[in-house]
C-alpha cells in the first residue's frame, strides 16, 4: 500500500509538470523501465517513448549515463531534428532514474525532418503522419524547460529518498540492536540517553550533554548525576578547558588523574570533582552539534569496557540525533512538496490575477510565520500594484517603489535574476523571490522573516518553487484575459456588419469559416491564427476609422494595411515585384478572393506573382479537398461529357497517364487516391496489401515532389487546369 501511495505522488507530479510545460513526460529507471505512466502524450512522442522507447534507449544510454555533464538535464536528438530531454536522478552520487520530456523541433528545420524520416526510417508512413501532427517549439523553450526539468528532477530525488529511507532504515539499525539492548525502537530524550550512559559502568557518577549554539559556543544544556545539576546553562567555547579542546578537533577525548589539572577548575567551581573525564563529539552530517561527556569521581580512572560501551551508546545517541532530524526534514519537505502541488493545480487553474496574487501572498506568510508578505507586480510602464498583507499604506508604497526601481526599472540593462536576495528596508529583512515569464520580471513576492537566521534552505526552495508556478500561473491569466478582450471587439464590429452591409457579413463570416478550418488543417496554433481570424471579421472596415478606435491591437492593423495593399495590386493586375507581404495578408487576400468570385477555383488559377508559391499550393489543395467533397465526381464520362460539365476528370485521367516518372501500378494508385480512396480501399480494389500501397505512396509523393496526398491531389488538379485552359 506504501509503495502504491508513493507512486501515486510521483505520478500526480508528473502529471502537473507536464500540464505546466504542455510537453510529455515520464519516468523511467536506470535501466529503462517504467515508474510512471506518459503524461500528456501525443503521437510522435508514443512513437518515441512507448512503441521506440527500447531503441531509443539503447542508443542514447551510452550519453544518459556520461559523467561529464554530472546530473544536469541534457538535450539530444531521438532522430535527426526530433529533440528529447532527458534529466537524471541522482541519489547519493548514482543514477537511479530518467526524466524524459519532448517533443522539441525547429519550425524551419520540418522539411529536412520530414525528407530524413521518408528515405531513413522504417515505416516511415507512421513516423510523418505522427510528425505532421507535431507542433515546432518556439524560441527559448528548450532552455526553459531545461530549467523546469532539473526543477522537477530536484523533487523528485526527495521523493525517491524519502521512500529509499523508510525502506532501509531498519535493517541499517539492525546490527546496532544486536551490540546493545539500550537501542530502542523510538526516539528517547536526552536525559534517558545520559542515564544509560551512567549506567555503563559502575565508576561513572555523572554524565552530561552540551549543544553547540548559534555563536559558536557551548552550552551544557543536559546532566545526571550527584550535585551535577550545578553544571546546567555553564558555557564555555572551542578550545577552552577539557571540554573545548574535543570541540576543536573533532577527536575524542579522554583524561584520567586530572584532580590537580587546572583546567578541571570548570568542574570543581561547580561543586563537581571528576579524577577521570570523557568528551565525545556529537555529529550530524560531519558537522558537531554538541558534546557528550562524563567522568568518575571515586575512581582515577575509567575502565576501557566502559568507555567501549560509552562510545558505542554516544554513536548511537548521535544517530538518533541525526535520523530524526533527517526524518522531521524530510516530512516537512513533503508537506512542502504536496502543498505545492496542491498550489499549482490551483493557480494553474485560475485566470483571475489578483485570485493568483493573494494566493500567493497568503500561502508564503503561512509558511514561514512572518510579520509580512506583499506581492509587487508591474502593470504597465508608469504603474505598479502591490498586494499586502502585514504592511501598512505608507510602508507598501515606499517599499513597493523601491522594487520597482530595482526589478522592473533596471531590468532593460541586464537579464533577469531568478535568485532569492535579501533586503533591509526599514527596521525589518525582505526575502524577495522574482516571478519570471518570458524571460522578465514581471512581479516579486516578498516576505519578512521573524529573524533573519530562520531564512532556511528549505524556505527558499518552496518559495522559489512557488514563485516559479505563480510566475507561469500570471502569465496564462494575463495571456487568457488579453485574448477575452481583443477578441470581443473584433466580433462586436463584425456583427454591426450585418445590419447595414449583410454581403460584407456574409464574406467575412465565409472567410473565417475557411480560416479556421485551413489553420486547423496546417496544424497552426489557435493563438496564431487569432490576429489573422480578428482582421478578417473587421476586414470591410475604414483602415483609418479602426487606428483611431483600436491602436493597441498592432498587429490585426498590420494584417489589414497589407490586405488592402495586395487588393489593390490584385485590382490593378500588379505584380508584386520586389515587396514583401506576411504570410497572414496573403491568406486573407487569397481566401477573400476566392468567396468574392462565387468560390471557383479557376479565378485562383493565376494568382499575382510574388505570392508565396508553397502557401498557394496549400491554400489551393485545401479548398480543392473541399470542393472534392461536395460533389460528384464520375471518372467514366467521356472527355466530350465532362467538358460540357465542365468537369477536370477526363485532363486530371490524361495528366497521371503522362506522368513519365511513375510506373504503371503507381499511376493506378494515383488515379484512386484523386477519386479519394482510402489505403484499405486502394488495396482491395488492385489487389494488393496495405503495406503496399503506403510504399507506392511514399514514392509517388518523393516522385512528385509532395508531402501529402492533398498536395498530390492539387498537384493533378493544377496540371489538368494548365491542359484544359491550353
Amino acid at each position: 500500500m506504501e509503495k502504491v501511495r508513493e507512486q501515486n505522488k510521483l505520478q500526480d507530479l508528473q502529471d502537473a509538470y507536464a500540464a505546466w510545460m504542455n510537453r510529455t513526460i515520464w519516468i523511467s529507471d536506470r535501466e529503462g523501465k517504467a515508474l510512471t505512466k506518459p503524461s500528456a502524450l501525443t503521437p510522435l512522442t508514443t512513437l518515441l517513448f512507448v512503441h521506440d522507447f527500447s531503441s531509443l534507449f539503447e542508443r542514447t544510454r551510452p550519453l544518459i549515463t556520461a559523467r561529464h555533464h554530472g546530473n544536469q538535464p541534457i538535450v539530444f536528438d531521438a532522430q535527426p531534428g526530433i529533440k528529447v530531454i532527458v534529466a537524471p536522478v541522482v541519489i547519493e552520487g548514482e543514477t537511479q532514474a530518467f526524466i524524459w520530456s519532448g517533443v522539441y523541433m525547429e519550425a524551419h528545420a520540418r522539411e529536412m525532418i520530414t525528407e530524413y524520416i521518408r528515405t531513413q526510417v522504417a515505416d516511415s508512413a507512421h513516423w510523418l503522419e505522427a510528425l505532421g501532427e507535431q507542433s515546432p517549439h518556439q524560441d527559448g523553450e528548450t532552455q526553459q524547460d531545461l530549467q523546469r526539468m532539473e526543477q522537477l528532477a530536484g523533487i523528485v530525488e526527495t521523493l525517491v529518498q524519502e521512500h529509499q529511507q523508510k525502506e532501509g532504515q531498519q535493517p541499517s539499525m539492525q546490527p546496532f540492536m544486536e551490540l546493545s539492548s539500550t537501542i530502542v525502537k523510538q526516539e528517547r530524550s536526552t536525559a534517558e540517553w545520559l542515564e544509560q550512559i551512567e549506567l555503563a559502568g559502575r565508576e561513572l557518577q555523572f554524565a552530561g550533554f552540551a549543544s553547540k549554539e548559534d555563536d559558536g559556543s557551548f552550552v551544557i544544556r543536559s546532566v545526571r548525576g550527584e550535585n551535577a545539576d550545578r553544571l546546567l546553562d555553564a558555557c564555555f567555547t572551542i578550545g577552552e578547558g577539557f571540554l573545548g579542546l574535543p570541540a576543536l578537533t573533532g577527536e575524542n577525548g579522554y583524561w584520567e588523574q586530572i584532580g590537580r589539572d587546572p583546567r578541571v577548575l570548570f568542574f570543581t567551581q561547580r561543586g563537581v570533582h571528576p579524577h577521570a573525564l570523557f568528551c565525545l563529539p556529537i555529529l550530524r552530517e560531519n558537522t558537531i552539534i554538541g558534546l557528550l561527556f562524563g567522568g568518575a569521581v571515586t575512581s582515577r580512572s575509567i575502565r576501557r569496557d566502559t568507555m567501549e560501551k560509552v562510545t558505542l551508546l554516544a554513536s548511537l545517541f548521535g544517530l538518533q540525533l541525526s535520523y530524526y532530524s533527517m526524518q522531521k526534514s524530510m516530512e516537512s519537505q513533503l508537506l512542502y512538496l504536496d502543498t505545492l502541488l496542491l498550489i499549482t493545480r490551483t493557480m494553474t487553474s485560475l485566470r483571475d490575477v489578483n485570485r493568483i496574487l493573494y494566493i500567493l501572498v497568503d500561502m508564503s506568510l503561512h509558511l514561514v510565520k512572518g510579520t509580512s508578505s506583499c506581492v509587487v507586480v508591474k502593470t504597465d510602464e508608469a504603474q505598479i500594484q502591490v498586494i499586502s498583507r502585514g504592511m501598512d499604506k505608507a510602508h507598501a508604497d515606499s517599499y513597493g517603489k523601491e522594487i520597482a526601481e530595482h526589478y522592473f526599472l533596471t531590468e532593460k540593462h541586464g537579464s533577469s535574476n531568478d535568485t532569492v536576495s535579501y533586503r533591509k528596508h526599514g527596521d525589518k529583512t525582505y526575502a524577495e523571490y522574482p516571478l519570471i515569464s518570458n524571460g522578465h520580471v514581471q512581479a516579486v513576492l516578498s516576505v519578512t522573516y521573524p529573524h533573519l537566521n530562520e531564512a532556511t534552505a528549505e524556505h527558499d526552495s518552496f518559495l522559489m518553487s512557488l514563485a516559479s508556478v505563480g510566475g507561469a500561473a500570471l502569465q496564462l491569466a494575463r495571456e487568457t484575459a488579453e485574448h477575452t478582450v481583443s477578441s470581443r471587439y473584433a466580433e462586436h464590429l463584425h456583427r454591426s456588419l450585418r445590419q447595414w452591409d449583410p454581403d460584407s457579413y456574409a464574406s467575412a463570416s465565409e472567410v473565417k469559416e475557411l480560416l479556421e478550418a485551413f489553420g486547423k488543417g496546417q496544424d497552426k496554433p489557435a493563438a496564431e491564427m487569432r490576429p489573422l481570424v480578428q482582421a478578417c471579421l473587421i476586414a470591410a472596415f475604414d483602415l483609418d476609422i479602426l487606428r483611431e478606435t483600436i491602436p493597441e491591437q498592432t498587429k490585426v492593423l498590420s494584417i489589414l494595411s497589407e490586405y488592402r495593399a495586395l487588393q489593390e495590386r490584385n485590382r490593378l493586375r500588379d505584380s508584386l515585384g520586389n515587396v514583401s507581404y506576411s504570410y497572414e495578408a496573403q491568406l486573407l487576400s487569397f481566401f477573400y478572393d476566392y468567396v468574392k468570385n462565387g468560390k471557383k477555383l479557376t479565378s485562383l488559377h493565376e494568382p499575382i506573382k510574388g505570392y508565396d508559391p508553397v502557401l498557394c499550393q496549400q491554400a489551393y489543395a485545401f479548398l480543392q479537398s473541399r470542393e472534392v467533397m461536395d460533389r460528384t465526381v464520375t471518372l467514366g464520362s467521356s472527355a466530350d461529357t465532362a467538358e460540357a460539365e465542365g468537369d477536370l476528370t477526363a485532363p486530371l485521367r490524361q495528366r497521371i497517364v503522362d506522368m513519365p516518372l511513375l510506373s504503371g501500378r503507381e499511376k493506378e494508385v494515383l488515379v484512386l487516391v484523386v477519386q479519394g480512396a482510402t489505403n484499405r480501399e486502394i488495396a482491395e480494389n488492385l489487389y494488393i496489401s496495405e503495406h503496399t500501397v503506403k510504399n507506392h505512396l511514399t514514392n509517388i509523393f518523393h516522385k512528385m515532389q509532395v508531402t501529402d496526398r492533398t498536395q498530390a491531389i492539387a498537384y493533378v488538379y493544377q496540371k489538368a487546369l494548365d491542359a484544359k485552359e491550353s
